[in-house]
């Protein structure tokens, strides 16, 4: 996997200009950009770090949405640039870190162009079996937002594909962990595993794309030939390579009915009583359900007669941290 370098120092020019956020009236310092490169190791990244006499305090807050489009608004006070960038570039480093120690993973994310500045990244990973985009390798564009992680990064695919949940024409993804169900203890990796995912299990009744979301439901092997014909086009998916049947045809459904009431009892056996809703959060993030399960018990979640309810951020961090085989 290529190696990224840790971009130059933030450093604060003489005399601080005084700027205000639209929400806030408290100083801003203004910094500007000098020389100072760093190497950018998983091991090193911890040194990059730079002191400041101001401290940063950045509350999200859920402004209102429309469609796959949400509005966060943050409170500023008293910030740093030179501590907000400090911060963030050190999180990242170690997420970009994490993310090639990973030997077992299919994801890779490194720094774009020179490598220099480590707030726009590119990954990719393969298309997930059993789908019309298997064989493809798919290409992200990521930009890390200067609230990262309180706001998520900013997600398209540069690989064009056919998908209700991303647009055909400019690569815009439609999905909550994007949005709305953004947390700060969510990583890059995490994020990526979501939009795995989600060639997996497309959302036509939410989509990016109404004309695919369309064809999807309407007649979803054409959907599915269009899909595969895109992958060998556009992310180099051999021609012979064809879908498995994750897209049943009519024919076939009524098979699937006489045993879909075994199955369902199957599956609810894997949630070890804990409630679905709550399981499935983890699961849409690209997990494997019998690892988030074993994240629940391994924290020693309450299974509440399986019951839905809202985790505690702390309980989220550590499943996460688990899931991602964070120690």
């Amino acid at each position: 996997m290529t190696s990224f370098q840790l971009p130059s120092r933030w450093t604060a020019p003489e005399g601080d200009s005084d700027t205000r956020t639209p929400f806030s009236n408290h100083p801003k310092t203004a910094y500007h950009y000098t020389e100072a490169p760093f190497s950018s190791s998983a091991a090193t990244y911890e040194r990059f770090s730079t002191r400041s006499a101001h401290h940063l305090k950045a509350t999200p807050q859920l402004f209102g949405s429309q469609g796959c489009h949400t509005v966060f608004s943050y409170t500023e006070y008293h910030t740093s640039s030179t501590e907000m960038a400090s911060n963030r570039i050190r999180r990242i480093a170690k997420e970009l870190g994490d993310i090639q120690k990973d030997q077992s993973s299919t994801i890779e994310a490194r720094a774009a162009g020179s490598g220099e500045d480590l707030t726009h990244l590119k990954a990719t990973f393969p298309g997930p079996p059993d789908t019309p985009y298997a064989g493809g390798q798919y290409v992200v564009d990521i930009k890390i937002p200067i609230e990262y992680p309180f706001r998520p990064p900013v997600m398209k695919f540069e690989t064009r594909l056919w998908h209700p949940n991303v647009s055909s024409q400019t690569g815009a993804i439609c999905l909550d962990t994007l949005g709305s169900a953004w947390s700060p203890v969510l990583t890059i990796k995490s994020a990526l595993l979501s939009l795995q995912s989600l060639l997996s299990t497309p959302e036509p009744k939410d989509p990016q794309d109404a004309e695919v979301a369309t064809m999807l439901m309407n007649n979803p092997e054409q959907f599915e030939r269009q899909a595969r014909e895109w992958a060998q086009k556009y992310a180099g998916a051999p021609v012979s390579s064809k879908a498995s049947g994750a897209y049943q045809s009519p024919s076939s459904k009524p098979k699937v009915a006489k045993t879909r009431e075994q199955e369902q009892r199957e599956l609810m056996l894997r949630y070890q009583g804990y409630n679905k809703d709550l399981i499935d959060r983890f699961v849409s993030m690209g997990f494997d359900l019998d690892r988030v399960v074993e994240a629940f018990n391994f924290v020693g979640i309450d299974r509440m007669d399986g019951q839905d309810y809202e985790l505690e951020e702390a309980y989220m961090g550590d499943i996460t941290a688990r899931l991602l085989g964070e120690p």
